[in-house]
């Protein structure tokens, strides 16, 4: 009984306190008051493992849900399991490529609204062009300027 009296008259430290409260802020809560983006999903595609593990690090490490397709056959795959907030797309893969992936979303309802960045090394004006006829937000040269491609990401999302 004596124990909870001194319970009662003693005053909170508010460090204490204060660090308890953050400690309960969900993960997601902290890494947003850290500047840190997260809980939007990212759809990267590439053929390329090399590009796809480093965007995958780069933009984990952001606070991003990323997830990795090698063609756009598993990028579709991908689409009907989880919705992506946007989508990191190279045109050059095999069999079915970028414009062609690109074709079969904007078509499809529920897929179309969804962001797409083009990251492609092949930046010539009929690529611009036909990208920007399918409804790409942008399209970004390699190779990725890591802060500028992190920097579109969050106005986009």
């Amino acid at each position: 009984m004596l124990s909870h009296k001194k319970k009662d008259n003693a005053k909170i430290n508010p460090f204490i306190f204060n660090l308890s409260f953050i400690c309960l802020l969900r993960q997601d809560k902290i890494n947003k008051l850290m500047g840190k983006n997260t809980g939007s999903k990212i759809l990267v595609i590439d053929d390329s493992m090399t590009n796809n593990l480093l965007i995958e690090a780069i933009l984990k490490r952001e606070g991003y849900h990323v997830f990795i397709a090698f063609s756009a056959e598993e990028a579709l795959k991908q689409l009907y399991k989880e919705l992506p907030d946007l989508i990191l797309l190279d045109i050059l893969m095999p069999k079915v490529d970028g414009f062609e992936f690109l074709k079969i979303i904007k078509s499809k309802d529920g897929l179309n609204d969804i962001p797409v960045i083009v990251i492609s090394a092949v930046k010539i004006p009929e690529n611009l062009e036909k990208v920007k006829e399918l409804g790409v937000q942008e399209f970004f040269p390699k190779p990725i300027d890591i802060n500028a491609l992190l920097t579109l990401i969050s106005d986009i999302i």
